[in-house]
């Protein structure tokens, strides 16, 4: 992940990098307002799942500071999320709306492309939104008008 900013009133520290998130504190030194900006890329191997939604879900039901999740978060939110192949069973969306509920937190609107993943399986292609932003509702508070672009893996 990288990031990019040219802000002499933001300081930003990485205070966590693993194989799965990174976790950057943003200070804006006009206002003293904090914020922790994690990016993620979930397993896409459905027997790491499990393990790392639990430990997610853990780790953000006690953060106290208002947050935003970003990334590949390898599921969909809704069945409208995925178009083309086989149905995604009800059950597919249950990891992310347990994270959202466990973790007081909402799904960012993301304008731009509906989907942001998208793969040829035989005769179909297949498109599903799997990038997304989730806030913290401290965050949403902070940052009402917060605007998120999805955008397209090359």
């Amino acid at each position: 992940m990288w990031v990019f900013y040219k802000d002499d009133n933001i300081e930003l520290n990485c205070i966590t990098s693993t194989t799965r998130m990174v976790t950057l504190d943003i200070i804006y030194k006009v206002s003293n307002t904090q914020l922790l900006v994690h990016g993620v890329y979930c397993p896409a191997n459905e027997t790491e799942k499990p393990s790392f939604w639990n430990s997610l879900s853990r780790y953000f039901s006690n953060l106290r500071l208002p947050w935003i999740l970003l990334g590949d978060f390898n599921e969909i939110l809704h069945l409208q999320d995925k178009q083309g192949g086989r149905v995604p069973h009800v059950n597919r969306c249950s990891r992310l709306r347990n994270f959202l509920s466990s973790s007081h937190c909402v799904d960012g609107h993301c304008s731009g492309l509906a989907f942001s993943w998208k793969r040829r399986f035989q005769d179909c292609i297949v498109y599903e939104k799997l990038d997304r932003a989730v806030l913290s509702n401290s965050c949403l508070s902070l940052f009402p008008n917060l605007s998120i672009v999805l955008t397209m893996h090359p």
